[in-house]
């Protein structure tokens, strides 16, 4: 059998909501899991998900169609919009 699970780390920065997860939080998500899926499923809506600011290993990724991999570090940011 293959691996069917992998796990990412999630850190959550600053004022993003972020429901009941720990600042610093470990997630197994399906092998072939995309971004974009992903942070919908933890609770982000659809719509909203291009505004979070996503640094993937260390480097900012637009990307919200890339799949993520096993051991895969995020942290999630939100522009703070001035008026």
């Amino acid at each position: 059998g293959g691996v069917t699970e992998m796990q990412v780390r999630v850190e959550f920065i600053g004022p993003i909501a972020r429901g009941d997860w720990a600042a610093k939080q470990d997630f197994s998500l399906d092998v072939g899991t995309v971004l974009r899926d992903f942070l919908v499923s933890i609770g982000y809506e659809r719509e909203h998900v291009e505004h979070i600011i996503v640094v993937r290993n260390g480097k900012i990724t637009k990307d919200l169609e890339t799949v993520l991999e096993d051991g895969d570090h995020l942290s999630l940011s939100v522009l703070l919009g001035g008026g």
